[in-house]
């Protein structure tokens, strides 16, 4: 496959190439359509033949299998959709909240902020909860996302839906980190410090390498897991999840 002369008799080289071709043509089968830019279709590659006479071919030659007189016995299809899921809406009383996608319970925990008071997510039974798992102060996405949130505080609120963020930092750098919003009347939501992961892990916010990911849960007022993004980013849609929030309150009110 180093010499150039003999690349394109390599078996690897010619499988990959071949593949390319047909994913190619599988593309324009599907409804698509290759450039027309003649700046395209008329550039030239020269090459040599089996018999090694000099051939010099426009990209417009063989830009589909057809032309190079070949076809593939195969062609990828269009990908099958996928449906939803949807949340499970609450049990009514005469349900069952162990049945098949019924809500699962959230793990429990209690964390010290940066003051050393002790916050746990018993305190907010009976309410819905966002709870935000987050990088620490030094990720500036991270600040951004509570921010965003900070500023739609009064909304939650409003809809009487609670907020706290769990960080990796350890306490001392939680209260470091809020010392500029103290002139401001101090944050809006508690800060919680998980810096062992601990309960990053029971919330499965960590990932292979047991380094942590962002995660944003919407939890009811039972304690139970209803929506939740666990990735490499953060979830910096507090609208969303605030329409998420009222809509579970009026189920979870019709249910009663």
């Amino acid at each position: 496959m180093a010499d150039f002369a003999t690349v394109g008799g390599d078996p690897i080289f010619y499988l990959h190439h071949c593949n390319l071709d047909r994913i190619w043509e599988s593309w324009n089968r599907l409804g698509n359509s290759n450039p027309t830019d003649p700046n395209y279709l008329n550039r030239k590659f020269t090459f040599a033949d089996r018999s090694g006479k000099r051939v010099d071919m426009p990209v417009s030659a063989g830009d589909r299998s057809a032309q190079l007189g070949y076809e593939y016995d195969s062609y990828t299809k269009p990908p099958t959709a996928v449906a939803k899921t949807v949340p499970a809406a609450p049990p009514t009383d005469g349900g069952s909240a162990a049945k098949a996608g019924a809500p699962k319970p959230a793990p429990v925990w209690s964390l010290p902020d940066g003051s050393g008071k002790t916050v746990s997510l018993a305190q907010y039974k009976g309410r819905p909860v966002v709870v935000i798992f987050y990088e620490g102060y030094g990720c500036i996405q991270c600040m951004k996302q509570l921010n965003d949130f900070a500023q739609k505080a009064r909304d939650f609120a409003d809809a009487g839906i609670d907020v706290v963020a769990i960080s990796t930092d350890v306490p001392e750098d939680l209260k470091n980190a809020l010392e500029p919003y103290e002139k401001k009347g101090g944050f809006p939501f508690p800060l919680v410090s998980d810096a062992k992961l601990e309960v990053f892990k029971a919330y499965r916010c960590i990932d292979f390498d047991n380094q942590p990911l962002h995660g944003t849960f919407l939890i009811d007022a039972q304690g139970r897991v209803r929506w939740r993004d666990i990735g490499d980013r953060p979830f910096d849609d507090p609208a969303l999840l605030l329409t998420q929030g009222k809509q579970l309150l009026k189920v979870t009110t019709a249910s009663r």
